[in-house]
């Protein structure tokens, strides 16, 4: 299996005495990542044992302990966590091999690495019977796709994402990666780049691959947690497998009927002619039926270029916005997020979406770009920005609208895309 030198977007990291990486805590102007080759259960062994470290750091700030290993070793919290693998290993066997992977290589049990995987669905039931706070994180996404009088066309997809407190915001890192189906006689299954949370599989976050399909996610938090079907993480995981907006929403349409949980997923596509940009939001609800909501289950909401910005704009917190009558959880910080979004005045310009998914001024309690001061608790640690007209794919892990600008930029090619390594 190839493994490729660990990226270090600048120089801030120090090395430590036994040449160990350590990073500033508060303010960090780096981004660990790591290049890796192989199979699904390579490239997650070599991730796991890459970043043991920070997974078990991370691990300790989540609810693993308190509630999921308590509930993992009731009875009826075993059958849940084995009717939420058997889907998994039934419809994305692949993936489970990835997690195998990274259980192997950060050396945990891969009960702990699959809890982490469901642990939306189990804090949902959690919750809603006892009134346990997820830890899950929270994201906020903004679009544009703009073309003014002039002819400047403006088409950007950019996320913050959101994390609990606990967790050092120098721990995420960087996968690059190519995925082979077979170490003998090796084709590309996959090939992307994806910022991750440590012990995670990719996709829950922001992430472009190898076709040009850039593809961010949020959670959203409805009543309606179902068993045994498709879990959040492993939907997310999957969609990043797809070569364009159409192939995802087909996935969508095909699959995600048996999602366990919500996501909304924000979509941009660098394949294309400028003229025929298209960003889209796709909100996903959980079912026990086959056609709830007036139909279906999921609302595709696409937006074409408009010489108009107010129809070239759009944006999403952790609420439903489209799909009608889910109950859901609360989320303070969601609906305050939303409110002070629609008192910005609509963007027009890349600066503009930065200025907004950067906005602190209007909420001090609950920011757009939040800080983990009470009364919120989450912060957040990075923020990834897709500028289709500049065909590049920049991360910031200090604010994009007033701070030092990306710790990582990583170029999209138009219409035929170049190769990720």
């Amino acid at each position: 299996m190839d493994s490729f030198q660990d990226l270090i977007a600048t120089n801030s990291s120090e090395k430590t005495a036994n040449g160990d990486k350590h990073f500033m805590s508060h303010m960090p102007t780096s981004l660990a990542a790591i290049h890796v080759v192989g199979t699904f259960y390579q490239v997650g062994y070599e991730v796991g044992k890459k970043f043991r470290n920070e997974i078990e750091q991370f691990y300790k700030g989540t609810s693993l302990f308190d509630d999921l290993l308590p509930f993992y070793q009731t009875s009826n919290g075993r059958q849940i966590y084995e009717e939420y693998l058997d889907i998994t290993k039934d419809l994305y066997p692949q993936y489970v091999r990835e997690m195998e992977g990274i259980a192997d290589g950060s050396g945990r049990p891969f009960h702990e690495v699959f809890l982490i995987h469901i642990e939306p669905e189990i804090s949902t039931m959690l919750r809603t019977g006892q009134g346990i706070q997820s830890t899950s994180a929270q994201c906020t996404t903004v679009m544009l796709n703009y073309i003014d009088n002039d002819g400047r066309q403006q088409t950007v997809l950019a996320h913050n994402e959101d994390a609990i407190v606990a967790m050092p915001k120098t721990i995420p890192y960087m996968v690059h990666t190519r995925i082979t189906t077979d170490a003998e006689s090796p084709s590309i299954a996959e090939e992307w780049s994806a910022y991750c949370y440590p012990g995670h599989i990719a996709g829950n976050c922001f992430s472009l691959n190898i076709h040009g399909l850039a593809t961010t996610t949020n959670r959203l938090f409805p009543n309606n947690v179902q068993r045994g079907k498709i879990p959040y993480y492993i939907a997310a995981r999957a969609l990043l497998s797809c070569d364009s907006i159409d192939a995802a929403e087909e996935m969508i349409r095909t699959d995600m009927h048996r999602v366990a949980l919500g996501m909304s997923v924000s979509l941009a596509f660098s394949a294309v002619a400028d003229s025929e940009q298209i960003v889209a939001n796709i909100e996903i609800a959980p079912t026990d039926t086959n056609a709830p909501y007036g139909g279906k289950n999921y609302h595709v909401k696409r937006i074409p270029v408009a010489s108009r910005k107010e129809e070239g704009f759009y944006f999403h917190c952790n609420r439903y916005d489209r799909i009608p009558d889910v109950a859901e959880g609360e989320e303070v910080s969601s609906d305050h997020r939303k409110r002070r979004i629609e008192a910005l005045p609509v963007p027009s310009s890349v600066d503009d979406v930065l200025a907004i998914i950067g906005d602190t001024a209007g909420d001090e309690r609950f920011p757009v770009y939040r800080s983990g001061k009470e009364p919120d608790y989450l912060f957040t640690a990075a923020t990834g920005v897709f500028d289709m007209m500049a065909s590049t794919f920049s991360i910031y892990t200090n604010n994009p609208a007033n701070g030092p600008g990306p710790v990582m930029k990583i170029p999209m090619a138009k219409r035929t895309v170049k190769k990720i390594l």
